[in-house]
């Protein structure tokens, strides 16, 4: 390794391509761009356009003289096995799968939730799951011992912790209601509308 550098949310989702690539322009210059080649393998990156839009932006920024890019899952492979292929699943704020096969065959699917078939979609629903386990072996309804999840957060019994789940959800609900109730008094039509989008 010739370097290490960190940085800030640099999710494409979030700030978009070109504001993704400042963050990762900063790391760059710290560790020593350009370089020979560089392989970027980015959480979002999720589709070949998403992939091809950012190989662009990273080229006309000039990196490296050779570029690979990828979605993360890519990451995660390469940090578990110096071989190169195999398997690897990530899950974080989403989750993710990829495969390599011996031949260099790839397989991946979308992963973007209950709209490409995923079960669950990502470490929240991993959590969620978790939580309903707890409940149903705190009444009865299941023999599974789940009194571990509640004592991670510190909690006495699930009940405690489904309530307080419940009450912090309720609270976004409400806040997201008042935000929403204040917009017309805004005095904007173009704030309302861009707002309305985001909050219904």
């Amino acid at each position: 390794m010739l370097g290490f550098a960190r940085g800030p949310l640099s999710h494409s989702h979030y700030i978009g391509v070109e504001a993704s690539a400042d963050v990762i322009d900063a790391l760059a210059a710290q560790v020593g761009a350009p370089a020979d080649f560089a392989v970027l393998f980015l959480a979002g990156l999720d589709f070949p356009d998403e992939e091809q839009a950012y190989l662009a932006e990273a080229e006309r920024r000039g990196w490296a003289a050779e570029i690979v890019v990828g979605n993360d899952t890519y990451a995660v492979l390469r940090a578990g096995t110096e071989r190169s292929w195999g398997v690897a699943v990530t899950c974080g704020a989403g989750m993710n799968c990829v495969g390599i096969g011996a031949d260099g065959r790839r397989v991946r699917f979308p992963s973007l939730g209950a709209v490409s078939g995923d079960v669950m979609d990502g470490g929240g629903a991993v959590g969620l799951a978790a939580v309903s386990a707890a409940a149903r072996s705190a009444d009865g309804r299941s023999e599974e011992n789940s009194a571990l999840v509640p004592a991670i957060l510190h909690l006495s019994t699930s009940t405690i912790l489904g309530s307080s789940i419940e009450v912090s959800e309720r609270r976004s609900r409400i806040r997201a209601a008042r935000m929403r109730a204040s917009l017309p008094k805004a005095g904007s039509a173009g704030i309302f509308e861009e707002s309305r989008t985001l909050i219904i």
